[in-house]
């Protein structure tokens, strides 16, 4: 059947639905077995939505504090003035930039939960 402009949304709808869900079936099947293996699903159904991203994602603010308390410096001593200044520098960074320092050292995009 050719689309008309009366059945123009319908087949967008179609469309969308086709890519969005019939194509990717399978692989959201395995994406729920694999994280069914790793939490129950007992679990899961007592996470929002938000719990869940962030169990999954990591926290979406860097607490610059607790960064400096989980880290070493290596190479120096804890009360050298360059990691006074190091952490000086990070507490005062804007958070687009702690999460791009974050990331240039760790290679994680975000901190991890907790």
């Amino acid at each position: 059947d050719l689309v008309t402009a009366e059945t123009v949304e319908e087949y967008a709808e179609l469309v969308c639905h086709k890519k969005l869900v019939e194509n990717v079936t399978q692989q959201m099947a395995q994406i729920q077995r694999g994280l069914l293996e790793i939490v129950p699903a007992s679990k899961l159904q007592s996470l929002s939505a938000s719990d869940l991203e962030t169990a999954l994602g990591g926290e979406p603010q860097i607490d610059g504090k607790d960064w400096e308390r989980h880290s070493v410096a290596k190479g120096f001593a804890p009360e050298a003035p360059q990691v006074a200044w190091f952490w000086e520098t990070v507490e005062e960074a804007s958070e687009t930039d702690r999460l791009a320092l974050l990331e240039w050292t760790t290679g994680m995009a975000s901190a991890p939960p907790g």
